[in-house]
């Protein structure tokens, strides 16, 4: 590609072979940590069947998991998720998460609980770390899900999360830019920019041009915006918000859905995420790096990896909303550091 976005991802720019290899042995990877376990359930005392093989019977028959994690006992955001119909939730437990976490259509992972379900990649995942998430991801694929709806606790989806795409076709719009694509600014907020997205970029004018088809391939990851208080980085937060009011952006909620074509790059967190049965193996968060980098990172190699096999990301308009817990804009700033200085272009 000519003058291909670094991110520090050129490992996976020069040839597709290689790019195909990595697939393939990603593929074998996750088969591995997900097939070759014995899955304990706690609450029925017996192995279930494994996976999605032929007569296998599942511990929970839902299709569709919602999977967060939280250390506060069920928050009212949660509790909302949980009479979504049609979906089940798995809440993942860390250290200071409450023993007695409970509610209804919620499974809590507790960390007794996740050491009881003998996943192989368990061991590798540190205490207060977001990437224990891989364990409640694993627990709903292993318990039937097709389509896996990521988020935070402090997050409430806005339309029962009906207004994803959940058919193998889809008609709308592609962008038909180059290299790199902000779906703020296509979303009507032509000066703010996703956490992950390059500084070096966000003076930039967007292309605005698309192509349209009445019969796309359906996206395997969909990302919706988020009203109230979206992710943005600590650059935003310190330079444009206000210290005595919370933020309240509104994206345009009539602006339609657009496809990331192969070769455009356009960062994608784990806020309100949708991922199909086939983009399974790109939920990993890695485990060594910062809180503020995991997803960011996966998500920038997991596209890559996407245009080998055809398949592609998507935005949607706002279809959640959220008021963000108490940080500080500071260590969040640290913890981006490497965001800022290594999602340059040539």
């Amino acid at each position: 590609m000519d003058k291909a976005l670094d991110i520090n991802l050129q490992r996976f720019t020069t040839h597709k072979l290689f790019a195909g290899l990595l697939v393939v042995c990603f593929f074998w990877m996750v088969y591995v940590k997900i097939y070759s376990v014995e899955m304990y359930d706690p609450e029925t005392s017996k192995l279930p069947s494994i996976g999605r093989a032929k007569n296998a019977t599942h511990v929970s028959p839902f299709e569709k998991w919602i999977v967060v994690t939280s250390i506060h006992p069920p928050t009212d955001d949660v509790k909302y998720l949980a009479q979504l119909p049609g979906w089940r939730v798995v809440v993942v437990g860390d250290v200071k998460s409450p023993a007695n976490w409970s509610y209804q259509n919620c499974d809590f992972l507790s960390i007794g609980r996740q050491e009881l379900l003998n996943f192989k990649i368990t061991d590798s995942l540190p205490y207060k770390s977001y990437a224990r998430k891989n364990l409640g991801y694993l627990y709903a694929i292993l318990n039937g899900a097709k389509f896996i709806y990521e988020t935070d606790d402090d997050n409430r989806p806005s339309d029962n999360l009906e207004g994803f795409i959940y058919t193998p076709k889809t008609p709308g719009l592609m962008y038909a830019g180059k290299k790199l694509f902000n779906p703020y600014q296509h979303f009507g907020q032509s000066t703010l920019w996703p956490r992950g997205y390059p500084l070096t970029k966000i003076g930039a004018v967007n292309n605005r041009s698309y192509w349209l088809s009445s019969s796309w391939t359906s996206p395997t990851i969909q990302q919706g915006t988020v009203n109230g208080d979206p992710d943005v980085d600590a650059i935003f937060r310190l330079t444009r918000k206000s210290e005595t009011s919370p933020l309240n952006v509104t994206f345009d909620s009539h602006a339609p859905p657009v496809l990331v074509p192969q070769g455009v790059f356009s960062p994608f967190n784990s806020q309100n995420t949708l991922f199909h049965e086939r983009a399974f193996w790109a939920l990993l968060i890695p485990t060594g790096t910062t809180f503020r980098m995991c997803d960011i990172w996966r998500g920038y190699w997991a596209q890559r990896l996407m245009w080998e096999i055809g398949d592609r990301l998507a935005f949607f308009p706002p279809n959640a909303h959220q008021i963000r817990s108490a940080h500080s804009y500071m260590e969040d700033a640290e913890d981006e550091k490497d965001m800022y200085f290594q999602t340059d272009t040539d």
